[in-house]
């Protein structure tokens, strides 16, 4: 059974999101942002411009058409969310995955840019999608197997073999632009939110724990 929390959005926050259905567990140690947002459009079946309408940074929410540019649209500086406002509505701290990143770009094993680390592209395990989770460790260049299953990750569509970006998207983020969702769906069109509490344990990846 599924018990659903609503949250009263706080002062600062738009009219987008005055209650929200969630769940801490929903949320797993370095769970990607993408996945975050999917989860959340799902369980209150909203869509992309309502995560920034809600979520999104002040100067972002006040306009009236939410611009695609490309920096508002980065997922690894993940400029456009509000970072207090994400913690209060999903109690998730965006910071610890900015300083993920920026610790891993400040590594010195390829170079200090995002892009040297880092996919342009959806790197996914298929078995951790059926949970709808995806990781930040999943978009490293260097892996190529996920630390949570070890199997090959795919870069492009099973249907197609298409490339998906790996960005902020007024659409299904886990859908190719084929039609093809890269999450099994059931009869009504939705994920099963009971999969989505499902714990995932780190493999014992020399890589990996560097960063850790």
């Amino acid at each position: 059974m599924i018990f659903i929390n609503e949250i009263a959005a706080s002062a600062s926050s738009s009219e987008y999101l005055r209650k929200i259905c969630w769940r801490e567990e929903w949320v797993h140690p370095y769970e990607s942002i993408i996945s975050i947002i999917e989860k959340i459009k799902v369980a209150n079946v909203i869509e992309s411009e309502d995560i920034i309408r809600g979520l999104g940074t002040k100067i972002l929410r006040e306009q009236r058409t939410i611009t695609t540019a490309a920096k508002n649209m980065d997922l690894y500086t993940m400029q456009s969310f509000d970072d207090e406002l994400f913690m209060y509505y999903t109690n998730y701290d965006l910071k610890k995955q900015k300083e993920l990143i920026k610790k891993v770009c400040n590594s010195s094993y390829v170079g200090r840019k995002t892009y040297d680390h880092f996919s342009k592209y959806l790197k996914y395990c298929e078995e951790c999608l059926e949970y709808h989770f995806h990781s930040i460790f999943h978009q490293l260049w260097a892996v190529n197997v996920c630390p949570f299953h070890g199997i090959s990750l795919r870069d492009t569509c099973v249907r197609c073999n298409k490339t998906r970006s790996y960005s902020f998207k007024y659409g299904d983020h886990f859908r190719c632009y084929c039609g093809y969702s890269f999450i099994t769906e059931n009869s009504s069109g939705r994920t099963i939110w009971a999969n989505w509490g499902r714990e995932f344990e780190i493999k014992k990846d020399i890589f990996i724990w560097t960063y850790i």
